[in-house]
């Protein structure tokens, strides 16, 4: 009996240590950005979105871990699939890194090219199907994995 137990928690140790759990990390479009960023992205909203601040939402989040904040601006009012523009500030302007359009966005656990992945979700329901978006650096942008 002794030796099955041991076979029965070497397969389940094995099996475990095979499969990595997929973690992925909620944006936070409730927290609070700088002020200076809220009214450089305010512009971004008017001239490049053509819509005011007050039709998104923004969540602040480090991309590529180098301290400084990326945002994820997404719509409000949206039906099945939400708009999602990634962006991120330069000295002086919002700089576009992505367009993306979903029911749901997270950030991934994994990095491309020393930028976080992102998993862009259609159904509001099925949170096992998403699509995977990766920075390309030749673009400057996100895009379909495998693209």
């Amino acid at each position: 009996m002794k030796a099955f137990s041991l076979i029965v928690i070497g397969i389940f140790g094995f099996t475990t240590a095979a499969f990595q759990a997929n973690a992925a990390e909620k944006l936070r479009f409730e927290d609070s950005i700088p002020r200076s960023s809220f009214e450089r992205i305010k512009l971004f909203t008017d001239s490049t979105l053509g819509q005011s601040i007050d039709a998104f939402e923004i969540a602040k989040t480090d991309l590529n871990d180098d301290g400084l904040y990326e945002f994820v601006i997404r719509q409000k009012e949206c039906e099945v699939l939400c708009r999602y523009s990634i962006v991120a500030e330069s000295s002086k302007t919002i700089v576009p890194l992505g367009d993306l359009r979903g029911s749901n966005i997270v950030l991934g656990n994994e990095f491309s090219h020393g930028v976080r992945n992102l998993l862009v979700f259609e159904s509001p329901t099925n949170d096992f199907d998403y699509t995977l978006y990766t920075w390309h650096p030749m673009s400057s942008s996100y895009r379909k994995s495998g693209l």
